[in-house]
Parts: structure tokens; sequence; C-alpha cells
């Protein structure tokens, strides 16, 4: 007889709760446009300061537009900043970690020391560099604060693909004369995800702080 399956372990009530958490903001960042009681951006002089009511749940600021809206629209724009700005950081760093991590000698030596020295800017100023250059827009904080990640991406992949290099599956594949495309993206990479995954969701949140300390200079 084929072995009984072991139970599936429930999840613990604190991941469990975060998720619903994390999942309730996000689908009220989705749906802001529709669920906003109010126009976002529209001043009103008569409304200024206004308290919690009915009409207006948070109140309002200083300029009499609806708080609840603009925070309803601000994790719009926050998630979505955080999210791409995430992707773009591992859509570069990761293949510049797997090319050194698995080429090692002098194209290791050079790519970590360009990470070295960018993770050697602080963040802010790295991000103040970049934007400083153009007007300021959305999606380049978004690349901004990406660019400021690559090297964090970069250094975690090379890590995660010494370690995957010597083993007898990657051996194996460069028996079969495999090309090191297919051995970097078809054998090393799926096994590196879920410390890479672990890392990118740590680095939303960080986007999302660095790409509201670069809107509170105003250039967000």
């Amino acid at each position: 007889e084929p072995p009984a399956r072991e139970p599936r372990r429930p999840l613990p009530l604190q991941l469990e709760a975060g998720l619903v958490i994390v999942g309730v903001i996000v689908a009220l960042a989705l749906l802001a446009p529709w669920i906003a009681p109010h126009p976002w951006d529209t001043v009103s002089i008569r409304t200024r300061f206004q308290p919690p009511s009915a009409t207006y749940w948070l109140g309002t600021d200083d300029f009499g537009r609806d708080v609840l809206s603009r925070l309803l629209m601000g994790a719009r724009l926050s998630i979505a900043m955080g999210v791409g700005a995430t992707v773009f950081a591992v859509v570069i760093g990761v293949p510049l970690g797997l090319a050194a991590g698995y080429f090692r000698g002098w194209i290791d030596e050079a790519l970590m020391r360009a990470a070295d020295v960018l993770m050697a800017i602080p963040a802010i100023m790295l991000g103040l560099l970049v934007l400083a250059v153009t007007p300021p827009a959305l999606w380049k904080t978004m690349l901004a604060v990406g660019f400021v990640y690559i090297p964090l991406i970069a250094r975690i992949a090379r890590s995660v693909t010494l370690g995957l290099a010597n083993e007898d599956f990657v051996q194996a594949a460069r028996a079969r004369a495999e090309g090191t495309a297919y051995i970097l993206f078809a054998e090393i990479l799926p096994n590196a995800w879920p410390p890479l995954i672990v890392e990118a969701s740590l680095r939303v949140t960080y986007a999302i702080l660095l790409g509201s300390a670069l809107s509170f200079l105003g250039l967000g």
C-alpha cells in the first residue's frame, strides 16, 4: 500500500493574520478609485480641518481634501512603486548575481566591487543623485529606488549560486554539454528562488519607505 500522506500543517495564526491584513490593504489600494468617498485632489477652503464625521471619516487636511480618499490613493501609488522598484531590482540584480557566482574569477570581482561601491553610498543620497538629473516623476522614482537595491539583490543571488554551482544536478547539466544560459536559468535559478523571494518581499517594504522619503523631499 502507498504510504499515507502526512496531514497538511495549518499556517501559524500570526502568518494568517498577516496575510489577511496585507490582503485587505492591497484590495483597498486596488479598488481606491471606486471606493474613495470623495475626489482625492479636490481643494475646498470651506471644508478645511474638518474633524472625523459621517461625511469625512478621517476628516480633511489644510486644503480641505478628504484624508481617507487621499490615504486610499496614496496606498495605491505606494504599493505600485514598491512592487515596481523591487521587480526592476530583481530583473537586473539576479542575472548579475548568477553570473558572478557561476563564473567567479575576474567577473565576480568586477561585479561585486561595483556593488560594494554602490552599497557604500547611502540609499537616500543615491536615490537623490539618480533623480536630480531629470524632472521628478513616479516611474523615475520607481527606477531610482530599484537601482539602489540592485547590489543587494545581486549579492543574495551570488551567495545562493556559489552554493548551488557544485551540486550534482549542475554537474550533470555540464556533462550533457548544456549551454551556460540553460544552466543558469533552468538549473540554478529555480533552486535559488526561495531566498530571493524572501529578500524581494523585504525590499518591497524598504522601497516604499525610501520612495516616501524621496517624495517628502519633492522628488516623488
